[in-house]
């Protein structure tokens, strides 16, 4: 039997293990309440083109010249860093970010052919971090990396390389006192945001925050920002956007560059756009069509696929519609050489039972 030891209060821990009384509680500080902490490893995920650089443009405009974000107040202006592997800087960001009436000079950019590999050595980003403070005299509040796997030295794809480097990146949010926002594509099916994006689960594991931006699903053509996921606040509502072609004037030429607006709050729920994501415009058009053509009986499939076909709809969608309908198969004949003949009807309501 173990000897019952008396505490000694004179012993110290091993370097790294931390007694919980000797832990202080800490409030998070945010670069947008609520939506982006500080100190932490974040993202801004989406399908390609939906806009996501074009939020990053917007944050950066607010944070350099201090303007509120969405339901937010007006801080100090700080500078930004941003390190884009996919847009040029004299093309794209610069106009994009004039538009966007952003400090020029409290922000930089990293481009393609100056971009190193973030690998668990971070010191080159720490090195840009301070040197950024020194120059503008603002503190670094938003470091952008745009998209995470073009600049990641480790795949993604292999868990316990991309963890360490991963966790060094945290550290670095965490002593600079910065937020590390990341890009990630969606490239996957279904409706849940937190593993819809490249890597998947293994990288939504180590943010503090997941963002999405999404088309706003009445097609109006607005975005809508979605916060996925947000420690440690409970869920917050969505938020709507306009995407505006704004004038920029480079040397005799007029550009048009897209330029965010915010419109409110949105009445959509992160689970209302999940039900949502289970159908698609295109799936719910088939729907339309196969209820009007089988409204007064069985019709057969090939005029179905055909007339969807005509609408727009591949048959691979309009086959998952009429699985969601749950219509009924039938086929006639077919015997040798000849083919079947197969047949779409809708499905029969079961009757109501009267109460005894």
């Amino acid at each position: 039997m173990n000897k019952k030891r008396k505490a000694n209060p004179n012993v110290r821990l091993p370097d790294g293990l931390q007694l919980g009384s000797s832990i202080t509680r800490q409030a998070p500080e945010w670069v947008w309440i609520n939506y982006l902490p500080l100190d932490a490893l974040s993202s801004i995920e989406g399908a390609k083109g939906d806009g996501k650089g074009t939020f990053i443009m917007y944050l950066i405009a607010h944070l350099t010249t201090g303007r509120a974000l969405p339901n937010d107040t007006a801080k100090p202006a700080s500078a930004c860093l941003l390190y884009s592997a996919e847009d040029h800087p004299r093309m794209t960001v610069k106009p994009k970010l004039d538009a966007a009436k952003a400090n020029a000079g409290l922000w930089a950019v990293r481009s393609v052919e100056n971009l190193y590999r973030i690998t668990e050595d971070t010191s080159p980003l720490l090195i840009d971090i301070d040197k950024m403070e020194q120059l503008t005299g603002k503190k670094v509040s938003l470091v952008a990396i745009d998209p995470l796997n073009a600049l990641l030295q480790a795949s993604i794809y292999g868990p316990q390389a991309f963890r360490r480097t991963a966790n060094a990146l945290t550290t670095v949010a965490e002593k600079a006192k910065v937020c590390l926002l990341c890009t990630r594509h969606h490239t996957k099916s279904g409706t849940n945001l937190l593993t819809k994006a490249l890597g998947g689960v293994e990288v939504s594991n180590v943010q503090r925050s997941i963002n999405a931006v999404l088309h706003a699903p009445d097609d109006s053509g607005e975005r809508l920002w979605v916060p996925v996921m947000c420690n440690p606040v409970p869920p917050q509502p969505l938020l709507r956007f306009a995407m505006v072609n704004t004038p920029v004037r480079i040397g005799k030429d007029t550009t048009y560059q897209p330029v965010l607006t915010y419109l409110g709050v949105s009445a959509t729920t992160l689970a209302d756009l999940q039900a949502q994501g289970r159908s698609t415009p295109k799936r719910d058009l088939a729907k339309r069509i196969i209820g009007n053509m089988c409204a007064d009986g069985a019709r057969l499939s090939d005029d179905v696929l055909k007339q969807c076909a005509a609408a727009g709809v591949n048959e691979k969608t309009t086959r998952q519609a009429v699985h969601e309908m749950g219509l009924i198969h039938d086929a006639h004949g077919g015997n040798g050489a000849k083919k079947a003949l197969h047949y779409w009807s809708l499905p029969t309501p079961k009757p109501i039972e009267e109460d005894a």
